[in-house]
């Protein structure tokens, strides 16, 4: 990892403790917040510690300030003709505490073109529309403050011909205590504009499973109105089934206590003859 010294760092056996301090330079690219594989350190100043009485060392605790997140979202990508569209572009300090100041630019290559042209700037608070195609259609949707962390765009009345590759361009410069040090980040957004817009994949699925839900639930509901049927139609059966063995039963009983009274009859008339 490569260093640069300072004149100001201490040399040769100095006595006593050392604050120093030190600055990583790195880039970052288009995709978030990372750091390249072998930044560069820069020594900047050295200078020693006060002495403090060896009975008198107190503990002392830092609570570093709090500060809203930052989350890097990538832009949509397609546009319908006729409406407006959002050039979403975000990029995220990594040390929220560390004050800063940025500028936004944005470039734009028509499809099949391999050149950039130079469409918006923005420097808080002025924002400023370059190319004539782009004026009175490009509107300043980022961060309202010189630490700008969100480069949004709004294109209104989208057309064919702003079909293409457009660069969101972040040139953040860190106000450390001891150096100012500009950091680049570059973001870029391929376009295509349609003339409908095309349903998403969640609402395609959404549909698919309400559809499969409603046949569900009346397949259900016939399933369980043909098994009522069923289920009162048996009992209804073995009703019926039940009466007709009961009248059966009757009808063998009076068949029996009818022909006893006959017998008795006869053996009556017998009797007196």
């Amino acid at each position: 990892m490569g260093g640069t010294e300072n004149p100001s760092a201490p040399q040769g056996n100095a006595d006593g403790p050392f604050i120093c301090a030190l600055v990583v330079k790195s880039w970052i690219n288009s995709r978030g917040c990372r750091f390249s594989p072998e930044p560069s350190v820069s020594l900047l100043s050295c200078s020693p510690l006060p002495s403090v009485p060896p009975t008198t060392h107190p503990f002392s605790t830092a609570v570093s300030e709090c500060y809203g997140g930052c989350a890097e979202v990538d832009s949509e990508t397609e546009a319908v003709a006729g409406v407006g569209f959002l050039l979403g572009c975000i990029s995220c300090k990594t040390r929220e505490e560390v004050p800063a100041r940025a500028t936004v630019d944005w470039h734009f290559k028509p499809a099949g073109e391999e050149k950039f042209r130079h469409i918006f700037h923005y420097d808080h608070p002025n924002a400023t529309v370059f190319h004539p195609d782009f004026r009175d259609r490009l509107e300043w949707h980022g961060t309202l403050n010189p630490d700008v962390q969100t480069g949004a765009v709004y294109l209104q009345n989208v057309t064919f011909n702003d079909t293409g590759t457009y660069r969101c361009t972040f040139r953040r410069t860190l106000l450390l205590s001891l150096s100012h040090q500009l950091v680049i980040v570059e973001k870029e957004v391929e376009l295509t504009v349609v003339a409908e817009a095309s349903p998403e994949l969640v609402a395609v699925v959404s549909e698919i499973m309400m559809y499969v839900l409603i046949v569900g639930l009346q397949l259900w509901l016939i399933a369980v109105l043909i098994y009522c049927y069923k289920k009162i139609w048996d009992e209804h059966e073995r009703h019926e089934a039940r009466k007709a063995l009961r009248a059966q039963a009757e009808l063998l009983q009076e068949k029996e206590n009818g022909g006893g009274d006959q017998t008795e009859k006869l053996d009556r008339k017998a009797s007196l003859e």
